[in-house]
């Protein structure tokens, strides 16, 4: 009983953020990339093992990659100014959602993370976006459920 008052409540907070009409960010689910040896193995022979994807051909060169977080951050996201969120709610059946609040006019970047990978998509928000929402599920292929603004 005592968590669904305090779900309730840090849910109430949240939507007391909304001032506008929701603009949702889409992150690509998959993303494919191509991984190359950085420097020389001396005395070593270099090769690619071709992993198999669903629905191609066996010669694939690339891997792919699911959506795995997202965050957001003053300035270009490699800078590393990452924000932490400012509220956290968990609800029931592995679901939760995170979200931020900027007060500023500072760059606001928002980045999708890929999993096994160090490749990252973003871009900067709207100048006057004040609030993110970022909606998760647990234990699924792709966690990210749905990410918007305001």
């Amino acid at each position: 009983m005592k968590q669904t008052i305090v779900a309730a409540v840090l849910l109430a907070a949240q939507c007391a953020w909304a001032v506008g009409p929701d603009i949702e960010f889409k992150c690509p689910r998959r993303i494919r990339t191509q991984q190359v040896l950085y420097g020389p193995a001396d005395d070593w022979r270099q090769s690619t093992e071709k992993p198999q994807v669903a629905g191609s051909p066996g010669d694939v060169e690339y891997s792919e990659h699911n959506l795995d977080f997202v965050t957001f951050s003053t300035g270009v996201p490699e800078d590393r100014a990452v924000l932490r969120p400012d509220l956290e709610v968990k609800a029931k059946h592995g679901k939760w959602s995170t979200s931020w609040k900027f007060e500023d006019s500072r760059e606001i970047w928002f980045a999708c993370h890929y999993r096994a990978t160090t490749v990252m998509l973003s871009r900067q928000l709207p100048p006057d976006v004040k609030t993110c929402t970022a909606e998760y599920m647990k234990n699924v292929g792709i966690a990210v459920q749905r990410v918007w603004c305001q």
